[in-house]
């Protein structure tokens, strides 16, 4: 084709279809389109607003991928709007299910929901003047890739096997024979944490298969979920049969969970299971293989591999103007508090080959984090030739315009070799990387060395809070009862009466397991500590994610988890509860992450502000982690069970 024949073609999306809008770009391009896809023609410096005006007047063609986010989106709008009015045909492709509004009834459109790269090249032929496609609507079962339809069989399964699993409980407890009227306040306990504890399972399932059909859903908790479901559904079944054993043998016997099945709910695990775990690998399959999942999972979620396989045919295409290039000098302006961060950011840019620190420097460098005042961020940015560089995840205000308007360098991972090599292709010193996924400013991101103290802390607050209730609930409260195991005879024989062939009766040594005699007040003060140790390290998790912890506070909040923990694991000796096995099991859980944390120290308190942090309207507002993390609901099932049976404490 020739240059006068290439169609410029500008791609109009949401980041919800960041991936499906990228091979798209690629499929269309490698067609012979000069397609204007914005991660790929804006750099950072540029004024992203105006450029995307520009592109649009000079446009053949825009193609809208219509999807409910897209159209609810006042950019996007105001993008396929400027192009309605200046004449410019609008094609849409249609990537999920949405009702297009009346101004777009008229436009040709193409549906690439389940056949992409046919309904990419039916969009290549119409851009180059064919005949349009048809735009009939699909069956409402067919508007679904069958990779994508396949994934969320598999979650909405193992749901239902729970909820399965939460029917056929009620229908044990009938069976049971016992008095419920005269039934003790453990016992209504243990009864209802069963299908508390399952129900929490059931809720995250529902939770990850609600965000997966919104397109909302995070790679990892997927694949985990698939791969970890089965092992857990079979774990909460167990925890619903030893329920049951407790309850038909009262309050003063510990289950052993290889004894609880039952006839019912036995047959129905075995066909469950069955059924879930070729599905569940079929799911895995698709997940980690497909590009159906390419495109559906958020900007920056898809597998690289899957990425890269899908855009193999790609053209290079890079911004052919960068805002910042043949800059020379750069001084970088920060909140006080940032002043370690602004150092990374300054190594970078002197590895780029900048000269930083002089004060009529070519580029101004404002380093913007949840403690910038961005008003004093906008001023520096309107000063002359400037870049952001985030340090953090924020949520801009709408007044703060010129931190919308600008693109920025995102610095979040606290890569100082990455973003010297972004710099340099921006400044026009070496070559640039390929265009990556952009992540989204509001959604949290952070050093791989805090990502990893977060999940160790969220991990042990999991731990100890599931230790903190379960003690407090489904344990017998009398060590006696605890430590008995009545499964084994009172008494045994014991030496022959001399004379006779009769022997002695003794007590059966196996029965009993021996305590201290204060056991019960100290499994009451463990529970106690449990549940401050569970608290200080959700206080802690939380401050660390949004930045509001200082690093004196860091050490001390630290410090005191490790001395409660050792208090904690040391009443545990004396009490003689749990069985020295799990105690060291939990010790060393615990040492585990606390170590995990502070071998992290130093890269951790490095991203942490120093000093007093600025406060006020115009500080912009954190974006912390998600504290409901997996964990949780895995701790609760593995542990419950354990606790009732005590066999561990």
């Amino acid at each position: 084709m020739s240059e006068i024949d290439t169609k410029r073609v500008f791609l109009c999306y949401s980041r919800r279809q960041f991936h499906a809008a990228e091979q798209l770009a690629a499929l269309l391009a490698g067609q012979g389109s000069d397609v204007w896809f914005d991660v790929q023609r804006l750099a950072a410096g540029d004024d992203w607003t105006r450029a995307i005006e520009e592109a649009v007047d000079r446009a053949d063609v825009l193609v809208l991928l219509a999807s409910p986010e897209a159209l609810a989106s006042a950019y996007t709008q105001r993008e396929w709007r400027r192009a309605l009015q200046a004449g410019t045909p609008v094609l849409v492709a249609v990537v999920d299910t949405v009702d297009l509004p009346p101004e777009l009834s008229g436009a040709p459109r193409v549906d690439v929901r389940v056949r992409f790269e046919a309904g990419a090249a039916a969009l290549g032929r119409m851009i180059a003047g064919g005949e349009p496609a048809t735009g009939a609507d699909r069956p409402a079962w067919r508007r679904r890739p069958a990779a994508i339809a396949t994934v969320s069989a598999a979650l909405l399964m193992n749901l239902v096997a729970v909820l399965g699993n939460l029917l056929v409980y009620p229908t044990e407890l009938i069976m049971v024979d016992m008095d419920w009227s005269l039934a003790e306040p453990l016992q209504i306990v243990r009864a209802v944490t069963a299908p508390a504890v399952a129900g929490v399972f059931a809720g995250f399932l529902w939770q990850v298969l609600r965000q997966f059909r919104r397109r909302q859903a995070r790679f990892t908790p997927l694949w985990v979920t698939l791969l970890l479901a089965v092992p857990f559904y079979q774990y909460a079944g167990n925890l619903l049969n030893t329920m049951v054993a407790a309850l038909a043998h009262g309050v003063d016997w510990n289950v052993d969970l290889t004894e609880t099945e039952s006839d019912l709910s036995g047959g129905y695990y075995v066909i469950a299971t069955l059924l879930l775990l070729p599905l569940n690998v079929a799911a895995l399959a698709c997940l980690l293989a497909s590009r159906s999942t390419f495109r559906w999972l958020p900007a920056g979620e898809a597998p690289q591999w899957i990425r890269r396989r899908a855009l193999r045919d790609a053209p290079d295409r890079r911004p052919r103007h960068l805002a910042l290039q043949h800059a020379r000098t750069a001084v970088v302006h920060h909140a006080p508090a940032d002043a370690a961060i602004a150092h990374q950011v300054a190594t970078a840019f002197t590895a780029a080959g900048l000269t930083v620190g002089k004060a009529d420097a070519d580029l101004q460098v404002v380093v913007v984090t949840n403690v910038t005042d961005w008003r004093w961020a906008a001023d520096q940015l309107a000063s002359g030739r400037s870049v952001a560089v985030i340090g953090s995840s924020v949520r801009p205000p709408e007044a703060a315009d010129e931190l919308q308007r600008l693109q920025w360098l995102d610095f979040r991972d606290g890569d100082v070799t990455a973003l010297s090599r972004r710099v340099a292709w921006l400044t026009g010193t070496a070559p640039g990387p390929p265009a990556g996924p952009p992540h989204a400013l509001d959604r949290f991101a952070g050093p791989a060395a805090v990502r990893r103290a977060l999940l160790a802390l969220r991990a042990l607050a999991a731990l100890f809070g599931t230790s903190a209730l379960l003690s407090v609930t489904v344990v017998a409260p009398d060590a006696y009862d605890r430590n008995t195991d009545y499964s084994e005879p009172a008494m045994v024989p014991g030496e022959r009466i001399p004379g006779t062939l009769v022997s002695q009766g003794v007590l059966n040594p196996d029965r009993i397991r021996d305590t201290a005699a204060n056991a019960d007040t100290l499994l009451t003060v463990r529970a106690g500590l449990a549940a401050v140790l569970c608290l200080l390290l959700v206080v802690l998790a939380w401050r660390l994610g949004v930045r509001r912890l200082s690093r004196p506070g860091l050490v001390v909040t630290t410090v005191a988890v490790f001395g409660l923990t050792v208090v904690w694991g040391v009443l545990g000796v004396a009490s003689q509860e749990p069985p020295d096995l799990f105690l060291l099991g939990y010790g060393l859980a615990v040492i585990v992450a606390l170590v995990l944390v502070c071998t992290q120290g130093h890269r951790v308190t490095s991203w942490l502000p120093l000093g007093q942090q600025a406060s006020g309207s115009s500080t912009l507002p954190p974006v912390g982690p998600a504290m409901l993390h997996i964990s949780l609901p895995m701790t609760l099932l593995v542990l419950t069970p354990l606790y009732v049976s005590g066999t561990i404490l």
